[in-house]
């Protein structure tokens, strides 16, 4: 699955947790770069650069960072009870993860940043919301234009140490409304958007690692894809954690897991190992020797997509919102683009109404997004 979200057990268990690795030591430089502060909530409370886990924790607390003092949450018996807020997780496709961890890209993990960036300010766009109570009626009311303050957290392993380039989003409960007042984030828009969030966080990353030179190869109706060159066998002898999904999901009888995502998101809880710091250098050379006797050329496959680039760049030459616009009903854009949105809105009515005859604008989105992995946005 490619975005998911859960809640924050607390803000203490929050900060461990996400400032764990597994891949780089503690003490590394790059185990501090590979976080970020995100939102324009965050910008307006002067948070920007690495996550400092002091003020992380603050904010999942519900302190607000500045000279107000403020604290959402509320009083009961004599404690604050806040709700420290949602993770959501964007991972990579595997064979995108080998060619960043194992070949050495470096410039496909700043595409998956990219991804992940312009994913998150669609969710502060278009998801984040409170609740404010009408001043004619009295009754409470989503109200979105909120600036999100967010704290992201790439790391590189899975729970089970395989090659696994993904980013914690944590979108803490503290949103600032336009009347300068901060307040607690309402979920409901958040998780009725999920597959959209997925699915534009895909078809951003396609875009860029089409632009670097790769080849990509759609593997679902849903949009999801792989580089091209990446055998199955590879992709499935470097994917023990979701093995042990599947495993314990057949084993209880209940079913497979992209019709039935929130049980393999259980599943994915009961299996789950421990997180553990691992040496760097020691995890990469063992990924190399495992590749080596997959007879799979990782170092082999970036160079000759770092030699392509440009052949790459001419792939992926949508402009930023084509297929968005033509979806809201915007002008058209000129040109090949719009032609692509109207290709792509026009697939994802035939792909829908197969099987039903009424479905959401935010379906929609997502199925047009699915058409060809990166071809509009």
């Amino acid at each position: 699955m490619v975005a998911t979200i859960g809640a924050v057990a607390s803000a203490s268990q929050g900060v461990s947790y996400y400032e764990r690795d597994g891949y780089y030591a503690t003490d590394d430089p790059a185990h501090k770069e590979a976080s970020a502060w995100s939102g324009r909530g965050a910008d307006a409370l002067g948070l920007s650069g690495q996550v400092d886990p002091g003020v992380f924790k603050a904010v999942l607390e519900g302190r607000v960072p500045d000279d107000s003092g403020q604290r959402l949450g509320r009083r009961r018996n004599g404690k604050f009870v806040h709700r420290p807020g949602r993770d959501l997780t964007f991972s990579a496709p595997k064979s995108v993860s080998l060619a960043a961890l194992v070949g050495g890209d470096e410039r496909i993990v700043a595409a998956h940043d990219k991804a992940v960036k312009r994913t998150l300010g669609w969710v502060e766009k278009h998801v984040a919301e409170t609740r404010l109570r009408e001043e004619n009626t009295g009754r409470m009311v989503r109200a979105g234009g909120q600036e999100m303050v967010a704290g992201t957290f790439r790391h590189n392993t899975s729970r089970n140490l395989d090659p696994q380039l993904h980013t914690h989003a944590v979108l803490a409960n503290m949103l600032k409304g336009g009347d300068g007042k901060w307040r607690t984030m309402a979920n409901e828009k958040l998780y009725a958007s999920q597959r959209l969030i997925g699915a534009i966080y895909r078809v951003e990353l396609a875009r860029e690692v089409k632009r670097l030179g790769y080849g990509i190869e759609k593997t679902h109706a849903d949009g999801r894809f792989e580089i091209a060159g990446v055998s199955r066998k590879v992709i499935e002898a470097f994917s023990t954690r979701r093995a042990a999904i599947v495993a314990a999901m057949n084993d209880r009888g209940l079913g497979d897991t992209k019709t039935n995502p929130r049980l393999a998101e259980r599943a994915a809880l009961m299996t789950r190992a421990h997180k553990r710091d691992v040496d760097h250098d020691g995890l990469r050379a063992h990924w190399e020797k495992q590749a080596e006797a997959l007879d799979f050329d990782a170092k082999g496959l970036a160079a000759l997509a770092g030699s392509g680039k440009e052949r790459g760049a001419a792939v992926a030459a949508a402009p930023e919102g084509a297929a968005i616009s033509k979806a809201n009903g915007a002008a058209p854009s000129t040109g090949a683009a719009s032609g692509a949105a109207r290709d792509a809105v026009a697939w994802a009515v035939a792909h829908l109404s197969e099987r039903e005859a009424v479905f959401s604008r935010t379906d929609l989105l997502a199925a047009a997004l699915a058409w060809e992995p990166g071809a509009v946005t």
